[in-house]
């Protein structure tokens, strides 16, 4: 989808333009959420009146569109290496980082990520796997495969962050709190592998948790994908 036309077809010079429109109206998300983004409220923002932003955005979903694509472009997108699996990963935490910056994005279509950055990162990620030499379907496939993951994880993490900010308690602190469950899992035989996690886990122990399961997580996607592609029958 491509974004608005900036020039309004006839009237007067433009009073607003599609960058100042997008970054007041990520403000507005950022500090409090994506309700409360209204062509109302943005327009008093920006001293203007609702009736006048359809001039530059026709409707609600457009202005999430330009919300979404502004918000893309602040990936910091890497140079090509020709190390697809590099790449690929260097992809993933630029995602990640902006999931984090702008936690709303998560909460609308990926057809809001049609616009100028966002195929520019769809590019990107189609340019690292030129190294393995794939069909279009499967690039596709990894592509898709690669987001969806980095979209799940900051999803998690920022659920995480919510229930530690409403509750007060950190991980750690809930964790300990979980005494209850602690004993439901050792005392019962319905959860003898949830015990064995319990008591040899390291990793809900690790102060890097999130960072931690990310990484092993992402490397666990490329092994797939080098295991399957690489050297596997290469099938959809």
């Amino acid at each position: 989808m491509t974004a608005p036309d900036p020039r309004p077809a006839r009237g007067p010079k433009p009073a607003q333009t599609l960058d100042k429109i997008a970054q007041t109206a990520i403000l507005i998300a950022d500090a409090e959420g994506l309700e409360a983004v209204s062509m109302r409220r943005l327009a008093g923002d920006l001293g203007t009146k609702a009736t006048s932003l359809y001039r530059y955005v026709p409707s609600k979903d457009a202005l999430l569109d330009l919300m979404a694509d502004a918000a893309l472009g602040e990936a910091e997108l890497p140079q090509p290496t020709g190390i697809w699996r590099d790449d690929l990963a260097a992809i993933a935490r630029a995602h990640r980082a902006t999931f984090h910056r702008h936690p709303w994005l998560l909460t609308i279509s990926v057809r809001s990520e049609f616009g100028a950055n966002g195929l520019a990162t769809t590019e990107a990620t189609l340019t690292a796997l030129d190294a393995l030499d794939l069909v279009p379907d499967h690039q596709l496939t990894i592509a898709a495969t690669l987001l969806t993951f980095t979209r799940g994880h900051a999803l998690r993490e920022i659920a995480e962050r919510d229930a530690e900010a409403r509750s007060g308690l950190s991980r750690d602190q809930w964790m300990l709190a979980q005494t209850e469950v602690s004993d439901t899992v050792h005392r019962s035989e319905r959860f003898a592998r949830m015990r064995q996690i319990m008591d040899d886990a390291t990793l809900p122990h690790d102060p890097a948790f999130f960072d931690t399961l990310f990484d092993a997580g992402l490397g666990t996607l490329l092994d797939g994908v080098e295991t399957r592609f690489l050297h596997g029958s290469k099938k959809i």
